[in-house]
């Protein structure tokens, strides 16, 4: 690759070869083994190609996290003491040893035995490294027990476990040998440049390869032999503006220029596409997302390849702050800072991923100073303010990011800060539950303290940009007005998409006649998220509703989509619809069965495939693909109850049964089948096992309202009538809004003559279900009482 000038002295060049010379001593990963190139394919140059041109990015990048995200196992790389150690955990000891120049572990295998593995890989650099090793079949797996890499007086330089409070073992499906420590699915795509999994479904065989090892230039800029095309060729100078580039991105400095003071809608379309792009490319490795298709990493589209994760209760807390290992873009999205422009490389440097400036340093290139690193503001003297009225209870200075991104560790000991950009908010800890960042030094204080002195000092209650978070918490409560709130969240337009979508989600155990409009209103969204999040919910919509408003959407622009639709028309036989829409739902389907093939290595998929089969009442297919998820993992429970149902249907309750008893004797401590084989017996009209069958099922899962409901009416058909409220009431208390049991809840009271709880439980019944007139007619009469 030429200089743009073609301009070098000597000098520089021998600076540059010596540079060259020096990267080969300091990094020898990077060129010791050939990669697992992929045949056939072209455009992938590697991110050597880069450093004539490109030398300061080029150097800024070597020893980046990114360069060193995966790496061959040699003795400059791995960094874990393997000089003979062991490390115990519970049962098991682990041992690092050397036999030459191999790393070897001795681990629990998949039958928990002792089993010797070869190190083939190390896995990331900093705070810690993890080790990979082939267990079979293409598949490498994480180890546990990893190394932390941190210095000896910081607590590192030890080997830990990074499930430390947790009892693994084999049968666990976060055992390292399991899918979910599975770094083919889980990692590799993320840690690699040119990532394709190359799963087969049939010899459940992964034949993974990559153009680099690590995360290099094109992972990010795409595939770069047209750039070096165009480099080379002067007359295209002037004449493509691509550069031969299928992924472009505005200089940092002059993007930085274009966000002060412009709010979204001063920013032109071009400003708002590279914002949107470069977004884009960050986000397929830094959110919590689930691929549908292989990369395309020459069109960095993420809402094409991924379904990014919502702000559900096990990923984030109610307010959208994380809670599970979610990474950063579900939470940037929630951001002001989004909503104003503001993207990723405002802050980050993205070759080096170092900040720009240290700290809280970054944030003074747009909040002022003089303004913002006040006592006023930060409610805490600064080394140069003199006293305040809470100086004596501070336990340490703080800065921007500790009060805006407090940081929580994953992994143990990886600290990962929080990309919502909140303000700090006691009040809602007090209100509802939720951390604050001010708990994180004043732990001896309470929230109700922290809330105070916040309203003591600034004359007022904080608001924040965020106005969701209790809104959301009474929806998870089973409020029963939570649905209008609901609503009312998801039809403004000014809250952040990605709260729309959630929003829809969350109204999905409100969803009724009249609430059903909103599904119909948002599957039109012009809102990625709020669309994919509405089509998800329309599978509840009539049948002819349905039918109606999906048609459409087999040819939106988005694959998740698409095939979502594809999925809950599928049941409609081809020959109802004209050869238009005929061809259209065929397409999606298959689109929809290639993405489940893609991720054909993952039970799940396996799953979607069965229902979709069972629902067009092709049993044996969907028996086959039930059996193919428990061939992946045998604790899978929705695949082992739909194949229970499935071969009831097919073969009769006694084949039924004798599988369902097996599934027990593997897996006894799985809810779900004691609820089946409850119904079972039921069905066998043996009532006294089923109740045992349902009470067991409830006693393992005491929140399951549903279970709770159906223990419930088990007993009140038993006769064991006062048995039977107690449990209705106990799933009320967990979820007010649940029509089901609002309505038993109401009658009960109604025969007991109870007329005020009567009238409570049908105004809730009445506001979680409005507009039958039935119950608007008992309610005029409860209230004449």
């Amino acid at each position: 690759m030429q200089n743009k000038n073609n301009k070098k002295t000597n000098c520089l060049i021998f600076k540059h070869w010596l540079a060259i010379f020096i990267t080969l001593i300091a990094i020898p990963s990077a060129f010791a083994f050939p990669e697992k190139e992929l045949t056939g394919t072209t455009g992938f140059v590697g991110s050597d190609a880069c450093m004539n041109c490109h030398q300061s990015e080029y150097q800024a990048w070597l020893g980046s996290d990114h360069q060193k995200a995966m790496q061959h196992a040699n003795k400059l790389t791995v960094q874990g003491n393997f000089a003979n150690k062991r490390f115990q955990y519970n049962e098991f000891q682990y041992q690092f040893q050397t036999e030459g120049d191999l790393f070897v572990i001795v681990a629990d295998d998949q039958n928990g035995k002792a089993a010797r593995y070869e190190v083939l890989y190390t896995f990331g650099v900093d705070p810690l490294q993890q080790y990979l090793v082939e267990t079979g079949n293409g598949r490498l797996q994480a180890l546990p027990v990893a190394w932390d890499t941190r210095p000896s007086e910081q607590g590192g330089q030890r080997w830990f476990h990074i499930y430390p409070d947790e009892n693994l073992d084999y049968t666990d499906s976060l055992h390292w040998t399991g899918l979910n420590q599975n770094w083919n699915y889980m990692c590799a795509d993320c840690h690699s440049t040119n990532l394709q999994k190359n799963y087969d479904t049939e010899s459940e065989q992964f034949k993974t390869t990559w153009s680099e090892i690590s995360v290099g230039c094109e992972a990010c800029h795409g595939p770069g032999a047209e750039h070096i095309q165009w480099s080379n060729n002067p007359q295209t100078l002037q004449t493509d503006d691509s550069k031969g580039l299928s992924i472009q991105f505005l200089p940092s400095s002059l993007w930085a220029k274009t966000l002060t003071n412009l709010t979204t809608e001063q920013l032109d379309s071009r400003q708002l596409s590279q914002k949107s792009q470069e977004l884009e490319v960050c986000a397929r490795c830094h959110s919590r997302r689930t691929p549908v298709s292989e990369t395309d990493y020459s069109n960095f589209d993420f809402g094409n390849h991924f379904n990014l994760s919502l702000l559900t209760p096990e990923l984030y807390h109610v307010d959208g702050q994380i809670k599970d290992e979610v990474f950063e873009h579900g939470s940037f999205l929630q951001s002001k800072m989004y909503d104003r422009g503001v993207t990723c490389s405002n802050c980050h440097d993205p070759h080096s991923q170092k900040l720009k400036l240290p700290k809280a340093q970054v944030c003074s290139q747009c909040h002022d100073s003089r303004v913002y690193d006040t006592q006023k503001h930060t409610l805490h003297p600064s080394p140069t303010t003199g006293s305040h009225v809470i100086t004596t209870i501070i336990s340490k200075q703080p800065d921007c990011l500790d009060c805006h991104m407090p940081a929580r560790n994953f992994m143990v000991i990886d600290g990962r800060r929080d990309h919502s950009f909140r303000i700090p908010r006691p009040d809602l800890t007090v209100a509802i539950d939720t951390p604050n960042a001010c708990q994180n030094c004043h732990s001896e204080q309470s929230p109700q303290w922290a809330a105070d002195v916040i309203k003591q000092s600034t004359g007022k209650s904080p608001h924040s940009f965020q106005t969701f978070p209790e809104v959301f918490s009474r929806a998870d409560k089973g409020a029963p007005d939570a649905a209008k709130a609901l609503i009312k969240l998801i039809r403004d337009v000014q809250q952040p998409d990605i709260v729309r979508a959630t929003a829809l989600q969350r109204l999905r155990p409100y969803l009724h006649q009249q609430s059903s409009d909103i599904v119909i209103e948002s599957l039109n969204s012009p809102s990625d998220l709020v669309r994919h999040s509405a089509v998800q919910l329309a599978s509840m919509l009539p049948p002819n509703d349905r039918q109606t408003y999906l048609l459409p959407l087999l040819k939106d622009p988005l694959l998740p989509i698409r095939i979502e639709a594809a999925r809950t028309l599928g049941t409609i036989p081809i020959h109802q619809l004209d050869s238009h829409a005929a061809t259209l739902l065929g397409n999606a389907l298959r689109e929809f069965e290639n993405s489940q093939a893609f991720n054909g290595d993952r039970p799940e998929s396996h799953l979607n495939l069965g229902n979709l089969a069972r629902e067009q009442q092709l049993l044996d297919k969907a028996v086959k693909h039930y059996q193919q998820a428990l061939n992946l993992d045998q604790r899978f429970s929705p695949a082992r109850v739909n194949l229970i149902e499935t071969i009831r249907r097919l073969d009769g309750e006694q084949q039924s049964l004798r599988t369902l008893n097996k599934a027990l004797l593997l897996t006894p401590e799985d809810p779900a089948l004691h609820m089946a084989r409850g119904f079972a017996m039921v069905r066998q009209k043996q009532p006294a096992s089923a109740l045992k069958n349902f009470a067991k099922a409830v006693s393992m899962a005491p929140e399951n309202t549903r279970y709770l409901y159906i223990y419930g009416v088990a007993l009140q058909t038993a006769g064991e009538k006062a048995l039977a409220i107690k449990q209705f009431i106990k799933a009320y208390h967990l979820f007010n809004a649940n029509p089901d049991i609002l309505r038993v809840l109401t009658n009960n009271a109604l025969q007991n003559q109870n007329w005020s709880e009567a009238l409570k439980y049908a105004i809730e019944l009445d506001t979680v279900q409005p507009g039958n007139p039935q119950i608007q007619q008992l309610i005029r009469q409860l209230e004449s009482q």
